[in-house]
Order: structure tokens, then C-alpha cells, then sequence
């Protein structure tokens, strides 16, 4: 599932590289959420947003010279602002001396630049600003969230710029301080607010943000030094965003709640929302889903304390996702049918609004199929019967309804889902046996891909079509298309569900008949899932490598592999306070421990005084205690 959760959302034709707005791909807070949370996977992200690095394209629509008003040292500043429009002001300075530029309320979205006095010579071409010429900004989210100070550092004598820029309508205000002998105070803050600009010109360049990462630390150290809690716990989730958008989620984790625990002290309740968002999806990736939980539900108390309808709603649907990611199917068609019903009460029409519709629909169609992140069969869930999914193809049907509504009633927006639903369809007549029909839906969804250039859609796409030709027998046919996807995503599409998808193309390498692929495809996801702590990925991995080893004969090097996969599944069971959701997690697992049994059993067949016999006992019992456990 931000990006504000009203206007950014993932689209399936144009790749979502920016962090926010992969944030959340079940479509998430940080793109209507964003990531940040790249579309919807298949289980799909819903989020609000409003992250330091909401991507905004800034489109000043005046050609014309730009007034710029003096700006009088302590003076407070109220105006209206145009959407896509920008105010300047100049102050005079003399070397050595700073101001402080303090942000105060605004109902809109807008950042504050602080430029050199050779900005000036830049007579009407303010659309783009060379590096050089930018001091430092500050990133201000509507409403009552907590924004740094903007400190201009004069290094001689001249005409300073302060430019205020908005891609909305609305109102903002901000104060100047009276100009004072500069103080090493003044120069770091400065440092860090040139470092943001930094990070800002990274994300809108599509750049890895990953790179900025020591430049995000030094800036935190910089507010961790003056002891400034509102502007360190600002920088840490930016530090976060450096490691999300690497997906490494752990960190992520780790720098979210040192974040919130920050904004609680200073009781912002914006901020703390803002960074559940952030922390529910990195839990999820890490397969800490008991703190996913904890945060959607805060999350929803906060909307529904603030009636906020939008935000309700998606922390609703997220709710659904975390249980449907448990398998756990009746809370996710509860918490999804839930968010649906809300979605349909927002008077809303625009395209954000509807696709927030479409993406709930999507989700309740996977539910059916068993399926979740990238198409990826849910184990857990059981076999899916040809009524799953025909009742899924209608709500697919739904969804793309919804996507050519927006298509032709939005004709300019970034939301559009029409390939994901076309490959989603593709993929459900394949489930049934119609390949020749999916086959004409899939390759609709291809040919919009190729056509928009979006790597991350073509990987999804040319992945089931290789799917689709294993089930027929066509093996060589597959290959080509697996070998495709594996080189985009090799080059980065869909960086942080890499480990996923190589783990779907091993499983259909092994049924094709080429073990040896498949096992290093298995390695490979498990090695890049452990170092981005993606937990869940990696016991799958295990378990799936333990299988293939034990069919090759090779009874040590399977149960090590299964020996990780249970560990890995003990320590996040530990993790899960909620009795009642130890036992679905433990639901989701149980297969692990049933095959280590097996295997065990088969071992004590061929070498009956090892004692294999009793090793088997022993985690048949512990199986059964931790379902027992769980009930009680």
C-alpha cells in the first residue's frame, strides 16, 4: 500500500523510484504511500503521506519576472499561494552574520530555500536552481507537523534570497529572526539544512537515496549534538528513508522508532502518525507483525479521533494486509470490506480517491487466489478452488473498471493501474487453464509496459508469462522470459522484492526440471533477504532450498537449511504479544516444523541408532505445545 495519500499513488506504467513513493506498497502512507510502500505489489499498499521527501514536481506556471519583496529583519510573513507558483523575498546581510527562518501555519505542503545573492542575476528562470547558488531548505508538511529551522548563513555582504515554493493552493506563514553575528550553532545548522537540499535533489533526480545515507547521519548528529529533539527526530526518519529505500528494513525499523519515540515527547500528533506509517511497513517487511499491527491500530485511533475518513481507511486496509500476509483470511476480508465501505462515504472523486477504491478491490481478488506480495502463493492458505477464482476475476473487473474511469476522466494523472489489472486478469485465467486468453491479457499488460519504459511492470509481467509457459511444458520458452526478468532486476527494478521474486523463479526452475538454477536462485534470495532483514523471505528461502536437498539425497545439508528456517520463525514468533495472533503466525509456519519432522523420520529409516527417531519427537511435541500455547 504515500503520495499524499492523496495524490501520489503507485502507478503500474511509471516506476515509482522516488522513496516516498514506494513506501508503501500495499499502497502505503508514504505514497498513498510509497515507499515509498512501487505499485501495490499483489498485495496492495494503501497509504496517506507527507514524508521530509514527498517527491512534488514544483511547475512554476509564470514566465514573467518574479516580484520579490524586501523581507524586514523579525518580520512574520502570511500569504496565499498558487498552486505550482513560488514567492521570493530578499533580505540584506552583512558577512558573518545569520538569520533564522522559523515556519509557522500553513494548510498546504511547501518548502523554503534559502539562495546566494548571485541567485539574483537569475532574472525570470526560477524553475531550476544550480546547486551552487542553493544554501538550505526546509521541507514543511500541511497542517501541525514539526518543520527544522532554516538558518542563512551570510558569507559576505549582499542580497539574500528566500524562495517559498507550493504545488497547492492554500496558505502558509513564516517568520525571519532579526539578523546576528553568526555562532558555530548557526553554521552546522546551516551544514544540515544544505544537506537536505541535498537529499531533496537526489530524490527528484530518481537518484538512490541509499547514497545519501552518511550525509543523513551527519545531519542527525548535527541536531543530536544541540540536543534538538524536534529536528533530530525529523532527520531520523530521513535517515530511515536512506535505508528503506535499500531495503534494508531493519535499520529502517530501528531509526523509525527512535524517531517516534521522540515525537511522543514532543506530542506531535501529525509526526507520530506519519512515522507509524513508516514503522508499520517496515515491520511488515521484516516480518515483526506485531508492531505493524500496533501501528495501524494507533493509526486508526488517531483517524477516528481527527475524522479523518482518508486515513481511516487506510490503516484499515493495512490492517487487512498484515493478516492477509498471515493468511489469516476472514480479519483480511473483514479489515478490507471495512476500508471499502469507507472509501465509498469520501466525496472525493478524484483520482487518488478511486484508485484507493481499486487498490481494496485488487487486495480482496488476491485474498481469493491465495496470493500476495508479487503474486506469490500464500502456502498457508490452502488450495484455492475455480470459484475462488472466478469471484476473483470480478473484483479484478472492478478494479479495471475503475482504472479506465480514471484514464478517461483524468487524462494527465500518475495514477493508473489498467496494466496491473490487465496482468492480474492474465494471471487468474492462467490459475484456470485458459492460457490462451491469459495469454492475450498478459501481453496487453507487456506492451504498456515496454511502451512507458517501466522496468518494475515488466518484470512482473514477464515473470507470470514464464510461469505461464512452465504449466504448458514449454520450458525453453520460459527461460527466455526468466532470464529477462532476472536481468531487470538485477539492474534494480523492483529492488526491494528482489529476494521475492527470485524465489518465485526458483520454484518454477525446480518444476522445469533445472534444480541446479533453482537451488542458486534460492541462495541468492536468501543472501540478499538476510542482509536486508526481510526474515519471512529468508525462512522461505530455507525451507525451499531444505526441500530440494532432501530430494537430492543430501539429509545434512536439508536440515541445516530447515534448522535456520524454524529459528528464524521461533524468533519472530517471540516477537507477537497477541496470543490469538501466535496461533495464525504459527499457522503460517507449521509447515516447517512438519517437514524437519519428516525428514527426520526418513533419516531414522536408513540409520535407526542416530536417534533420529527422537529428535522427531521432540519437535513433533514442541509443535504441538506452541499450538497448545497459543490456545490457552
Amino acid at each position: 500500500m504515500k503520495k499524499n495519500r492523496s495524490t501520489c499513488v503507485f502507478n503500474f506504467f511509471k516506476d515509482s523510484t522516488c522513496p516516498h513513493r514506494k513506501i508503501f506498497q500495499i499502497v502505503s502512507f508514504c505514497v498513498m504511500l510509497a515507499a515509498v510502500f512501487q505499485p501495490a505489489t499483489l498485495v496492495a499498499y494503501d497509504s496517506p503521506n507527507e514524508v521530509n521527501f514527498e517527491s512534488r514536481n514544483f511547475q512554476t506556471q509564470t514566465t514573467e519576472q518574479q516580484e520579490i519583496r524586501k523581507l524586514k529583519p523579525g518580520e512574520t510573513i502570511e500569504r496565499q499561494a498558487q498552486a505550482n507558483g513560488i514567492h521570493l523575498y530578499q533580505i540584506a546581510l552583512e558577512a558573518e552574520t545569520a538569520v533564522e527562518i522559523t515556519i509557522g501555519k500553513r494548510d498546504i505542503f511547501f518548502e523554503t530555500l534559502a539562495l546566494t545573492p548571485e541567485s539574483n542575476q537569475q532574472s525570470n528562470s526560477w524553475k531550476s536552481i544550480s546547486p551552487e547558488k542553493e544554501l538550505g531548505r526546509v521541507v514543511a508538511g500541511s497542517g501541525e507537523t514539526l518543520v527544522e529551522p532554516l538558518v542563512l548563513v551570510a558569507e559576505k555582504v549582499g542580497n539574500y534570497i528566500i524562495l517559498t515554493r507550493f504545488p497547492a493552493d492554500g496558505t502558509y506563514s513564516f517568520s525571519c529572526s532579526a539578523p546576528r553575528p553568526a555562532t558555530e550553532r548557526d553554521r552546522k545548522y546551516a551544514a544540515a539544512n544544505k544537506i537536505l537540499s541535498e537529499m531533496r535533489r537526489a530524490s527528484e533526480n530518481r537518484e538512490p537515496l541509499g547514497k545519501m545515507r552518511a550525509k543523513a547521519e551527519e545531519r542527525a548528529a548535527i541536531y543530536r549534538s544541540f540536543d534538538d529533539k524536534k529536528s533530530l527526530a525529523l532527520s531520523l526518519n530521513d535517515v530511515a528513508l536512506t535505508y528503506s529505500n535499500n531495503a534494508e528494513w531493519g535499520w529502517a525499523a530501528k531509526h523509525n522508532k527512535d524517531a517516534l519515540e521522540l515525537f511522543r515527547l514532543l506530542n506531535s500528533v501529525q509526526d507520530i502518525t506519519r512515522t507509524l506509517w513508516l514503522l508499520g511497513r517496515a515491520s511488515q517487511e521484516t516480518g515483526d507483525y506485531q508492531t505493524a499491527i500496533n501501528s495501524y491500530h494507533e493509526i486508526l485511533s488517531f483517524s477516528r479521533s481527527r475524522l479523518n475518513k482518508t486515513e481511516e481507511a487506510v490503516a484499515l486496509h493495512q490492517l487487512g494486509v498484515v493478516h492477509h500476509l498471515l493468511a489469516d483470511e476472514q480479519r483480511a476480508r473483514d479489515f478490507y470490506e471495512q476500508s471499502l465501505l469507507v472509501k465509498k462515504t469520501i466525496t472525493t472523486t478524484d483520482a487518488a480517491a478511486l484508485d484507493g477504491q481499486a487498490i481494496t478491490l485488487i487486495n480482496l481478488g488476491n485474498l481469493l487466489r491465495g496470493v500476495g506480495a508479487n503474486e506469490k502463493v500464500i502456502d498457508s492458505f490452502g488450495p484455492r478452488t475455480a470459484s475462488d477464482r472466478r469471484k476473483a476475476l470480478d473484483y479484478y473487473q472492478q478494479a479495471l473498471d475503475i482504472a479506465r474511469r480514471i484514464k478517461k476522466s483524468f487524462p494527465n494523472t500518475r495514477v493508473n493501474r489498467e496494466g496491473f489489472n490487465l496482468l492480474q486478469i492474465g494471471n487468474t485465467l492462467k490459475e484456470l487453464g485458459n492460457y490462451s486468453e491469459a495469454l492475450v491479457y498478459l501481453n496487453q499488460s507487456l506492451e504498456g509496459a515496454k511502451a512507458a519504459k517501466a522496468t518494475a511492470s515488466q518484470v512482473w509481467t514477464l515473470r507470470s508469462i514464464g510461469n505461464l509457459y512452465v504449466l504448458k511444458g514449454e520450458y525453453q520458452r520460459s527461460f527466455e522470459y526468466f532470464e529477462q526478468t532476472i536481468e531487470l532486476l538485477k539492474a534494480g527494478a523492483h529492488n526491494s522484492d528482489q529476494a521475492e521474486y527470485f524465489n518465485s523463479i526458483a520454484r518454477d526452475y525446480y518444476q522445469a526440471g533445472e534444480t541446479q538454477k533453482a537451488l542458486d536462485l534460492y541462495n541468492e534470495a536468501f543472501a540478499i533477504s538476510r542482509a536486508r532483514e526481510q526474515q519471512v523471505v529468508s525462512a522461505n528461502s530455507l525451507f525451499e532450498i531444505a526441500q530440494i536437498e532432501r530430494n537430492l539425497g543430501n539429509f545434512n545439508n536439508a536440515r541445516t537449511r530447515i534448522e535456520e528456517a524454524v529459528n528464524i520463525s521461533e524468533s519472530l514468533r517471540s516477537k507477537i504479544t497477541a496470543q490469538e495472533l501466535r496461533t495464525t503466525y504459527f499457522s503460517s509456519v507449521k509447515r516447517y516444523y512438519d517437514f524437519y519432522v519428516d525428514l527426520l523420520m526418513q533419516a531414522h529409516k536408513s540409520q535407526p541408532e542416530k536417534g533420529f527417531d527422537l529428535l522427531a519427537l521432540q519437535m513433533s511435541d514442541k509443535a504441538r505445545s506452541r499450538s497448545l500455547l497459543d490456545l490457552l
